[in-house]
């Protein structure tokens, strides 16, 4: 084959590639409304309220500062005083001079007499809160562990996680203030425990998991980011020495965040950041928080062998204010969410382990965690 031949062949194989991820990406939000044992109800803004003053930690200039922001107070007929209802509700806000929107799920057992604790997942890029909940069924768990869950939607489908020149980055799309003030919504509508409030997510929102770390680790108890790694952007601009605990899942064959570090996507696209790598990663919260430099690893039971992938996990503890750091490595695994949905081909994302089911498994270490 001749030097044009082959690299029109190269060519063609990337362009569909790139299709492919697109249309499965497509495919997965179509039709994604949820769990289909419950009712979705559409809130209505009714009225306004402006959020009380926050305090947050002293952060460097390019980073998230605090500041008063409006609020649409949302409400539906079903509704009491502005209450939300149990199950799937969709919601809006005024977040930072923008209408943000979000969908959150409150569990049957939800009564409102007592504080229960909040989980926040954000989906990955191209994608919307409702395709995060059709991919982690975290509702579910939800459901049987009595915490509520809200999955937000990213402007243009995308976080601005920190990483420079992409995902808002250039339009000052301040997504770590939207999460501040989706909470404090939140608050003002449902009895939630406010030492122990969560933050998960999948790709770009795994990476927008570590900007929440940085920027409100005295809103958030713990986080869990999912095929996503420390960017070394934000990493730099990393100066809150705030403790939080964090639970980092990662697989050797994710064909977009490379497991020992660099590039993002290098295959696909350029200028999308470069990570650390997965156990960079860990190192850099368990020195963050102190923990004991000795982690102890186990590997997970091989139950499901047709899977091609397996698990291992590293804990870190001792941390300060009883923090610590997990790192669970699938050997084998893709860029997918564990015991999720496989939402694209093997092929292009790689295998979905089945071994653990990572919903379950971050709300187990999510359990254990709370500020103060």
């Amino acid at each position: 084959m001749t030097r044009p031949a082959r690299w029109l062949s190269h060519l063609s194989r990337l362009l569909g590639a790139v299709v492919a991820v697109l249309v499965t990406g497509l495919a997965l939000m179509s039709g994604c409304t949820g769990p289909t044992t419950t009712s979705t109800t559409q809130l209505q803004a009714v009225s306004t309220t402006t959020l009380p003053a926050t305090t947050t930690p002293s952060l460097p200039a390019t980073s998230f500062q605090a500041q008063s922001t409006s609020t649409t107070v949302a409400s539906s007929g079903s509704t009491t005083s502005g209450a939300i209802p149990h199950g799937d509700t969709t919601g809006k806000i005024s977040s930072g001079g923008r209408v943000r929107t979000f969908l959150v799920h409150v569990p049957r057992s939800y009564e409102g007499s007592k504080s229960v604790p909040l989980l926040i997942s954000f989906h990955g890029h191209g994608g919307t809160g409702a395709t995060q909940a059709k991919l982690t069924h975290m509702s579910s768990v939800a459901d049987e562990n009595g915490f509520i869950v809200v999955y937000p939607d990213g402007v243009d489908h995308a976080w601005n996680d920190g990483r420079p020149g992409i995902n808002g980055a250039d339009e000052g799309i301040d997504d770590s203030g939207f999460t501040r003030d989706l909470v404090h919504y939140l608050e003002s509508r449902l009895s939630i425990d406010s030492h122990r409030i969560y933050a998960t997510g999948f790709s770009n929102g795994g990476f927008m998991c570590y900007r929440v770390a940085r920027d409100l680790p005295n809103l958030v108890a713990a986080v869990a980011p999912i095929a996503g790694l420390l960017s070394q952007e934000l990493a730099g601009q990393f100066t809150s020495s705030t403790p939080i605990s964090i639970l980092i899942i990662a697989g050797t064959a994710d064909p977009l965040i490379p497991f020992t570090g660099g590039e993002v996507a290098a295959n696909l696209m350029a200028g999308r950041g470069v990570v650390y790598s997965a156990h960079e990663t860990a190192r850099f919260f368990v020195k963050l928080d102190e923990c004991s430099s000795q982690g102890s690893t186990v590997s997970l039971p091989n139950t499901v062998r047709l899977d091609v992938a397996t698990a291992t996990r590293t804990t870190w503890t001792g941390g300060r204010h009883q923090t610590e750091v997990q790192l669970f490595t699938v050997l084998g695994g893709g860029h997918t969410w564990p015991g999720g949905l496989q939402y694209s081909p093997v092929r292009i994302t790689g295998p979905t382990c089945r071994d653990f089911d990572a919903s379950r498994v971050i709300w187990e270490f999510f359990s254990r965690h709370s500020l103060g």
